[in-house]
């Protein structure tokens, strides 16, 4: 299992990512997990994690980085979560 960093995006409502070039090798057609993980302190954490498989696409038009290999995800899983959200009664 390799962690590589990635820049994600929504590309008309898929899940999409972009990996440095020869970084990377190619993830075409393998499993893959992408992790949006966001917020600084325990009780603001919120996040998400698509597992499935990746497929090359066209560089997304909002992407300004050009040195990118891009990908869709065809979900399997989806996972959410918001420690902010958590409360007990």
């Amino acid at each position: 299992m390799d962690l590589l960093p990635a820049t994600a995006r929504q590309v008309a409502g898929q899940h999409a990512f972009g990996v440095l070039t020869g970084t990377a090798p190619d993830l075409d057609r393998r499993e893959v997990v992408l992790v949006l993980d966001d917020g600084p302190y325990w009780f603001e954490l919120r996040g998400v994690s698509v597992r499935g498989t990746a497929a090359r696409i066209e560089p997304p038009t909002n992407a300004t980085q050009v040195d990118l290999d891009w990908y869709g995800i065809t979900p399997g899983r989806i996972l959410a979560w918001d420690y902010g959200r958590i409360r007990v009664e």
